[in-house]
This record gives C-alpha cells, sequence and structure tokens, in this order.
C-alpha cells in the first residue's frame, strides 16, 4: 500500500526513478510518510515497503511516528517539518482529527497529502484515501460469526481503540461487525447506541452494508442472544478504551 502510494505520489510531483545531477538532472523529490506509531508490525510493514519503494525510484522519503497510537500531536509536528522541508507531498495513517488543520496547512503549502489505512474524516480533507472499507471487512467477519453461532446465545464484547476521539478505522468495524450479525446499530453515526439486549432471527444470514459515518460515544459491554429472545447476562462489564496487547498485525 505504502509503496504504491509512494510512487504515485511522487510521479504526482514531477520526480523520476533516478537521482540526477547537474543542471540536465531531476531532483529527487522529497515526500514524508507518517505512521500511527512505529510498534504495530503493520505499520513497520508499511515503512519498510515505502523505504523499499523510494530507494527504487529515486523519492528522498523521510519516515516518522506518533509516539503511540492515537498521538496526533506527534503527527502535527511531523508535518509542519514536512510543510517547513519544503516537501512535495505527504503519506500518512491520520491518528483522529486533531491533524486535520495541518493537513490543511499542508495542502495550502502545495503538499499532495495521501491517507493510507485510515480514511480521515471528512474524506476530502485529503487528496486521495488508499485504504481498506472496514466496514465491509467488519461486516464479512459478523456474518461469518452469526453463521458459526447457528441461533445460539453470545454474549459481544465491543473492545474499542479510544473514548476521547473518533477514529474511523474503529467505528466502521465496530459498526459493521454489529450489522453482520443482524444487529440494527441505529444511528451509524455513534458506537453503543444499538439495544444492550435482543435478537434478530436473521442474524445468522443478513447481510448489509451502509455508509460510515463520524462519532462515538462511551458504552459498556454488549451482550446480545443470536436468537429470540435476547437475553441480558449477569456477565456484563464495563467496556474497556485500551488496545489489547500485543496485536500481530492490523490485517
Amino acid at each position: 500500500m505504502a509503496a504504491l502510494a509512494a510512487i504515485s505520489l511522487a510521479a504526482a510531483c514531477g520526480g523520476s526513478s533516478g537521482s540526477g545531477s547537474g543542471d540536465g538532472g531531476s531532483k529527487k523529490v522529497a515526500v514524508s510518510l507518517i505512521t500511527k506509531d512505529s510498534i504495530n508490525p503493520f505499520f513497520v510493514a508499511m515503512q519498510k515497503g515505502a523505504k523499499d519503494a523510494a530507494a527504487a525510484n529515486g523519492v528522498d522519503l523521510s519516515v516518522g511516528a506518533g509516539a503511540k497510537d492515537g498521538d496526533e500531536q506527534g503527527q502535527v509536528t511531523l508535518i509542519e517539518n514536512a510543510i517547513a522541508k519544503g516537501q512535495k507531498g505527504i503519506l500518512i495513517t491520520p491518528n483522529g482529527p486533531g491533524v486535520n488543520s495541518a493537513i490543511k496547512k499542508a495542502r495550502d503549502a502545495g503538499l499532495y497529502v495521501i491517507a493510507l489505512d485510515t480514511p480521515p474524516d471528512p474524506a476530502n480533507t485529503v487528496d486521495i484515501t488508499f485504504a481498506t472499507d472496514n466496514f465491509k471487512a467488519g461486516t464479512l467477519i459478523g456474518q461469518w460469526a452469526a453463521k458459526t453461532l447457528n441461533g445460539k446465545p453470545a454474549v459481544i464484547a465491543m473492545l474499542d481503540l479510544f473514548n476521547d476521539k473518533v477514529v474511523s478505522v474503529d467505528y466502521n468495524r465496530d459498526q459493521g461487525f454489529l450489522t453482520g450479525m443482524g444487529i440494527d446499530v441505529k444511528d451509524k453515526a455513534k458506537n453503543g447506541d444499538e439495544a444492550k439486549t435482543g435478537g434478530t432471527p436473521a442474524a445468522a444470514t443478513r447481510s448489509s452494508a451502509t455508509s460510515p459515518r463520524t462519532a462515538r460515544s462511551p458504552t459498556a459491554r454488549r451482550p446480545w442472544s443470536a436468537a429470540w429472545p435476547r437475553t441480558r447476562t449477569s456477565t456484563w462489564s464495563t467496556r474497556s478504551t485500551s488496545r489489547p496487547a500485543p496485536a500481530p498485525a492490523r490485517r
């Protein structure tokens, strides 16, 4: 993903496959790759792919990341550095809406900005996005889970990334999964506003895809039965907003 995007960005900014020299040479295009962190194996692989592609195509690539997943200010600093260096573009997996104003500043300065993995909100914050359809991915997983349960009761614990910011990967997977299970998620703009118990006769077969929206709300663990009637169990617990660790990869 990052490798293809880096090459595309270089081409869009007028780069060539050689570093060039002298008056007749082509100057390398300088761009930044900014990932959410440098620990998650998914982002480590993304950085490596981008570095390899940059080296092979004569792109001057700077690589940086937030101190941790969710570190918006760290990414803002890296965006501002790219602007100050006079770079031509930025590849970013945004840590949240807190980076939007810095991205706007970069685009106003003439940098071409590509979002990777995580679509920003709103989508037109960047020039283009390369990302998985996370709502569809969640829906397919939910459909598989419902079919596997085959009408048996289930307790579903939704473990979300944050309770203080909207991250599209998070709410799209959350809402997509519940939709695939056949659960009415009501307002697609909110995590956790579905009924806490209940059931649906279509849980094992329902297929529905809807457009992702943009909000979240603190919620609690949500027990569900995959058959009528859904009953509230005695095993409820507070919904955690910390990430499971260690995750082998995002994909």
